[in-house]
């Protein structure tokens, strides 16, 4: 589905999304909090430990943040082209599940040492148990279906787009990332959820559609939800003990580790991305597809010339009222570097400098150039960001007070 009707999700719609996400947020575990309060008072019932209840706040966020893009991106048929994907090119969503598997082993060094810090400062994490059967299944649901489908649809759907059109693709990546993981609020998340946000949004940018980094959120909390309950979690627990017991060694093994399957998520990364920019060359047989009919890329090129349009060298002749019904406008890299304009990562048009016409940066990459604008990243198109982080980074500070003092 593409929701594309000529207005373009900028920085600072991208941005009050996810101020948006985070008060409805706010506002969930705040109405739950008065509920938690007002049974312990009237009946004397804890439902603070209470699997069930905790799920189905869980759950309301979820619902909360999917009303959020609805409200801000979908009604208001802002242009979001990741919400396409090409079922001619399967890779990234076959290898989603293969690169949360490298994410987690590449990441769980890092995130070790500081559960090993955090546990140091006297911090204690509290979670949610699933002891009967039902919970597990609702536990399921909302860490392996709900979270990843409506998380990614504000932060790489709504957010990434938006900051992708003020800011390269490196920071775009990075602030994304960052607001990621501090949306969760939780220190002993904190670490990890800034790399898997990070290589979901490098995922996205390579793949073109936020399908593949559904995907990878959803195998992610799946894998993790396998080690806590079977029986590998015995060597996790056994590797945070030799970590604190041995850390000469234990800094050494886990450098080594990470730089290893950080190598490999790079490469399967780099092969998405080459595989992407065959497909926008024609190497998957989009000459012969309609204009129309063409899937969105994740960087697609255009040109204002409406006869000029091509891909792989083949041109296509396309009226101005098909280019606009389809959204995505498909020209060939001489054609682009020639226009003066170009398209951002995900198929919504805006105007380029000459400078950026001119350039040969591979398409769909994290080298890619952005159109300067005026302003840094603390701008007025970003303020709602920073607002957002700000309440983000107060509650992290507020929980893990709370750890602090549930640790002594």
């Amino acid at each position: 589905m593409n929701f594309s009707s000529g207005k373009l999700l900028t920085a600072r719609l991208g941005s009050i999304a996810y101020l948006f996400a985070v008060l409805t947020s706010l506002a969930a575990q705040f109405l739950f909090a008065v509920i938690i309060l007002s049974a312990q008072k009237a009946a004397g019932i804890d439902l603070a430990g209470n699997a069930i209840f905790n799920f189905a706040l869980m759950a309301v966020l979820q619902l909360g943040f999917f009303g959020v893009f609805y409200f801000t991106v979908i009604r208001p048929r802002y242009g979001v082209s990741v919400l396409t994907f090409n079922r001619r090119d399967m890779l990234p969503l076959a290898l989603a599940p293969l690169l949360a598997l490298c994410c987690l082993l590449a990441f769980y060094a890092p995130t070790l040492w500081f559960a090993v810090l955090l546990d140091k400062a006297g911090f204690s994490a509290s979670g949610v148990d699933m002891v009967a059967p039902f919970d597990f299944v609702l536990g399921c649901f909302v860490y392996v279906i709900a979270a990843p489908f409506c998380e990614e649809l504000i932060f790489r759907g709504a957010l990434l787009s938006g900051l992708r059109k003020k800011f390269k693709p490196v920071t775009a990546v990075l602030l994304s990332a960052l607001a990621f993981s501090l949306m969760h609020m939780n220190p002993a998340q904190t670490v990890y959820q800034f790399f898997l946000g990070a290589a979901a949004a490098v995922l996205c940018l390579y793949s073109g559609s936020i399908l593949p980094p559904m995907l990878l959120h959803a195998s992610s909390n799946a894998l993790a939800l396998i080690i806590e309950y079977t029986p590998l979690r015995a060597p996790v627990e056994g590797a945070l003990s030799y970590a604190e017991s041995n850390v000469g060694a234990a800094v050494g093994l886990s450098l080594a580790f990470t730089a290893v399957f950080c190598a490999a998520l790079a490469g399967l990364l780099l092969l998405i991305k080459k595989r992407k920019r065959a497909v926008i060359s024609g190497g998957l047989g989009l000459q012969n597809m309609p204009l129309t009919a063409r899937p969105a890329v994740a960087a697609p090129l255009y040109t204002t010339d409406a006869k000029a349009e091509s891909i792989g060298g083949e041109i296509y002749a396309a009226n101005d009222k098909a280019a606009g019904a389809s959204g995505e406008i498909y020209a060939d890299a001489d054609a682009e570097k020639n226009s003066g304009s170009s398209a951002d990562l995900r198929g919504e048009i805006y105007a380029d400098s000459d400078a950026e016409a001119a350039s040969e940066t591979p398409v769909g990459g994290l080298s890619g150039k952005t159109p300067k604008r005026p302003g840094g990243i603390t701008n007025g198109e970003t303020f709602a960001f920073w607002v957002a982080a700000a309440i983000c980074v107060f509650m992290w500070i507020t929980v893990f007070i709370g750890g602090l003092n549930a640790g002594t």
